[in-house]
Formats: C-alpha cells, structure tokens, sequence
C-alpha cells in the first residue's frame, strides 16, 4: 500500500511540472492487443498466453529537441481464476473464472526522430501503474466472493501494480494534422493508432 501511495504521489508531482513547463504537441488514440502471459495453469487447462483488447489515450509533452515526456492512460479486460495462491488468466468457461477490469495509468520518457517528412522513429522508457478490479455479474458471483477478495489482495501485494515499459515506435503521419503509429512494447503488445497534432 505504501508503494501504491508513493507512485501516487510521483504521477501527481509531474502534474504542476507539465502544466508550467511543458506543453502538448499531439493527442494519441490506441487500440492495442495484449499478451498476457501465465505460468500457472487454472481449473480450465493451460493458457501460456491471454489475449487481451486495449483502448488507450496519450499526449505527448514536448521537453527540448526530440525528447518528450508522455503521460497514458489505457483500459483492457480479461478474465481471471484464483488458484489458491495466485490470480492468473483464465478462460470465460469456467465455473471459477470473473472479470477483471483494468487501467494502466503511464508515464514514459522518450525521443522521436523524423526520418522524414512524414515517418518518424522513436523509443521511450516508463513506469506503469496497473490497476486491476475484480467485476463479477455472472451466474453463482457469491460463490467467488472469497476468490475476488483474495485476487484483489494478490494484485496489490509485492508492487505487482508496478510494471516497467519499454517501446518502440513509428509514426506516419498521413496529414498535417493526422497520423498513424505503430507500437510495439511491452506487456508484450503491439498496436496501431491515431494521432492528432495540437500545433
């Protein structure tokens, strides 16, 4: 809880530093499918990897030169199981299994260099807080009280909501005022998204 609080704090000390110092060059649209990845195996067989689909928002601030510092916000859902001792990615199937809502709130240093005219490349670095809530509305939801109770615990503990980000990107801009970006980072994801300049 005390590293939950911390990370708080820092997201909300760059918020002044932003507002003063920095200003927005464009807003970015994602759509992006993840890979989850899972070691343990729940009651409904093996799932090495969960896909899951992403709805994500960005503005880059422009710092000096090619650097920028950029502030995210992305959602997904998946489902999950509780296996006793960890929550993992489960199948929809299963008896055992409840949704789960997240949030990946992101702020990520980077540079972007122009190639030219029109694409540029670049790669940035961050921390992400992963929030993830626990939602059930299906058929036997009493039944899994304790197992919600128990992931809620278990995606908190041990900084497990603290997730470092590294990417890689593109961007094509088809527009002076649109473009498209591809990215590639992870949680392992890749995806294609909009960008709409502010300048």
């Amino acid at each position: 809880m005390k590293k939950l609080v911390l990370a708080a704090l820092l997201l909300a000390s760059l918020a002044p530093l932003s507002a003063f110092t920095l200003s927005p060059t464009e807003v970015d649209l994602t759509t992006t499918l993840m890979l989850i990845g899972n070691t343990d195996e729940p009651s409904s067989g093996p799932t090495p990897f969960i896909i899951a689909q992403s709805l994500g928002a960005s503005v880059p601030l422009a710092i000096a030169g090619p650097f920028f510092l950029e502030p995210s916000l992305d959602l997904f859902g998946t489902w999950y199981e509780y296996t006793g001792t960890r929550a993992v990615p489960g199948a929809r199937e299963s008896a055992t299994s409840f949704f789960v809502l997240g949030t990946l709130l992101a702020v990520r240093a980077g540079a972007a260099f122009p190639v030219s005219t029109r694409v540029s490349l670049g790669a940035s670095v961050g921390l992400d807080l992963l929030l993830r809530f626990p939602i059930d509305f299906e058929a036997g939801a009493d039944l899994r009280k304790d197992s919600r109770r128990a992931s809620l615990a278990y995606f908190y503990g041990k900084g497990r909501f603290l997730y470092p980000e590294t990417s890689l990107f593109c961007k094509w801009r088809i527009s002076e005022r649109f473009g498209l970006a591809y990215l590639d980072q992870l949680v392992i994801g890749g995806g294609l998204g909009f960008t709409y300049s502010l300048r």
